[in-house]
């Protein structure tokens, strides 16, 4: 009969648009796509201005990215170093999906700022510091360099706290890295500010769900729903679904003027670019399918009706679309990044590799295509590994993110698994001792470690990591579990008993926990009354167990009571 069996170690394998939370009546998947709108910001001074940034930031109000950044580059060169100047440029390259140069021209503006506050065309620095710190927490975001997206939102939630889309997009990042009092803590700030936020009503719902607050959960879950009814689908991805500020902040009837006029393939891209910043998803996707219809060869007619069937929840129909995309763009970078986390969310590993790869290829070293990368070679890794394929390519893509960002708490962690998955305990302790350092309040962090000292037989320091795990997170079963077994493994049967416990108080049907109770009770406390039950009710919830082990079980629960 086998031993006491222990849970194994927590993997992230988050792709872009949510995070598998595992929740059930309908709340089964987060919503995680954040509030990714830039804020845009209409300035009256201009006087100060050098003529091609004039120039550079009518063509920006057009939405002619490309033009505006030729020109805001040229004003630029011509010794125009306003603040405002990199913020807009910052913004062409964001826009124009240049997220590094994006980086680098927020974080000019942000060097500037602070040594213009005298000159009259940088007025309201405050403002513009607290706008350039939330976009810049959105490309961060974006490329999923969650830790350094964290530092930029929580700068502009110090400018401006009552600001609800930077506490929303906090309590996704929070929630994200497991410290969900914090995530709970910004989404009531978000709501204190704007309690129209479905977003906010529908992602603490998730998590006080998670947390065993049903009743709380439900009145969120009611709230969300009532002001935006499209949440009632389950297993819905990631709908922005709140009224937040967007760049072009216009009524419904100049709108309604803009669609009047609206006549060319252009004119209705643009419109349903609009729409999309509104969050009015049916009307732009009606909008990119009217310019189709007007010039079949518009790319980004194309690319824009896949993003709003993404966020509807229509994947398989988003699929079709990019390789429409494609067909006009072979080297589209979007179109393959986004068909790789389709294939992966199907389920169609190889597919989604291939794709990831061509999207390196044409855009090295961004850091969302490597973790992407990381975590496809870990999965067919796993399924070889008992071939002799070990996963060494995703450990080279993991090592690469790091370079890039050394807080990617989540490419840290798979390393991790990587290192313990080939047998190299030690640097697997490393690199989960350097993602607790980094992500100090996340009760998965300290879980992990705890299940590495332990197999290091490290045994006293388990026991203080899974103890750190349930304080962050009471309801963490697999901790309690875990911490069970090592006080087992230190004959501290009391305990191990205690533990395993709690684990059937939050779950009723861990069945694990029975099994393990029984072997307690049978060996060890010599209470075969208890044994017999334990090993019963495991019995009960295990009914695919192999026949051998089932055999066992009953010859030893027979010899219990012959």
């Amino acid at each position: 009969m086998k031993n006491m069996i222990k849970r194994f170690l927590v993997v992230f394998t988050i792709l872009g648009w949510f995070f598998d939370l595992g929740l059930t009546s309908g709340l089964a998947r987060w919503r995680d796509q954040g509030q990714s709108e830039k804020y845009f910001k209409i300035w009256e001074e201009k006087s100060e201005w050098e003529p091609f940034a004039i120039e550079g930031y009518a063509l920006l109000l057009q939405q002619n990215y490309q033009g505006a950044q030729e020109k805001l580059q040229k004003a630029i060169a011509r010794g125009c170093s306003l603040g405002k100047i990199y913020f807009q440029l910052g913004l062409c390259f964001d826009k124009l999906n240049q997220p590094q140069e994006a980086i680098q021209n927020y974080k000019r503006a942000l060097e500037i700022f602070p040594t213009a506050t005298l000159k009259k065309s940088e007025q309201n620095i405050e403002e513009y510091t607290f706008l350039t710190h939330h976009n810049l927490g959105v490309v961060y975001l974006e490329q999923s360099r969650d830790s350094d997206a964290v530092q930029e939102f929580e700068k502009a939630a110090q400018l401006k706290p009552e600001d609800a889309s930077t506490q929303v997009n906090l309590g996704i990042l929070y929630s994200k890295n497991d410290m969900f009092e914090k995530a709970i803590d910004a989404y009531g700030k978000a709501l204190k500010y704007d309690t129209q936020s479905a977003l906010a009503h529908y992602n603490l719902s998730v998590l006080l769900r998670k947390m065993g607050e049903k009743e709380e959960a439900q009145k969120h879950l009611e709230s969300a729903m009532s002001i935006d009814p499209s949440l009632e689908k389950p297993l819905g991805k990631a709908t922005e679904s709140t009224e937040i500020k967007n760049p072009f902040a216009l009524t419904q009837e100049e709108v309604l003027e803009i669609k009047k006029n609206a006549s060319s393939a252009d004119d209705l891209i643009a419109l349903g670019n609009l729409y999309l910043a509104r969050l009015e998803f049916e009307n732009a996707l009606s909008s990119y399918e009217e310019a189709i219809t007007k010039d079949p060869k518009k790319l980004d007619a194309y690319l824009g009706k896949a993003r709003v069937l993404l966020r509807l929840d229509r994947s398989l129909e988003a699929e079709k679309v990019f390789y429409q995309a494609l067909l006009l763009n072979p080297n589209q970078w979007e179109a393959h990044i986004q068909l790789g986390k389709i294939y992966y969310d199907l389920g169609r590993i190889q597919m989604a590799c291939k794709e990831f790869e061509k999207a390196n290829k044409l855009k090295e070293n961004q850091v969302d295509t490597l973790f992407f990368l990381g975590v496809v070679n870990e999965y067919q890794g796993e399924e070889r590994y008992g071939k002799g394929f070990p996963v060494d390519q995703a450990k080279q893509y993991y090592e690469k993110v790091l370079e890039m960002d050394p807080k990617h708490m989540q490419a840290r962690t798979n390393l991790a698994n990587v290192y313990a998955r080939l047998g190299d305990w030690d640097q697997a302790k490393k690199e989960f001792e350097k993602a607790s350092e980094v992500a100090s309040d996340s009760a998965y962090a300290h879980y992990n470690l705890g299940y590495i000292y332990d197999e290091l037989g490290l045994r006293k320091q388990s026991i203080a990591e899974y103890l750190k795990a349930v304080e962050l997170n009471p309801k963490l079963t697999d901790a309690y579990f875990n911490l069970g077994f090592v006080y087992g493994e230190h004959k501290l049967f009391k305990y191990a008993e205690k533990e395993y416990l709690k684990v059937l108080d939050l779950d009723r049907n861990y069945a694990d926990a029975y099994f393990n109770l029984g072997i307690l009770y049978d060996r060890y406390l010599k209470d075969k009354d208890k044994a017999h039950t334990y090993y019963h009710e495991y019995a009960l919830r295990s009914p695919n167990a192999p026949m051998d082990e089932k055999r066992v079980l009953k010859r030893r629960i027979i010899k219990l009571y012959p």
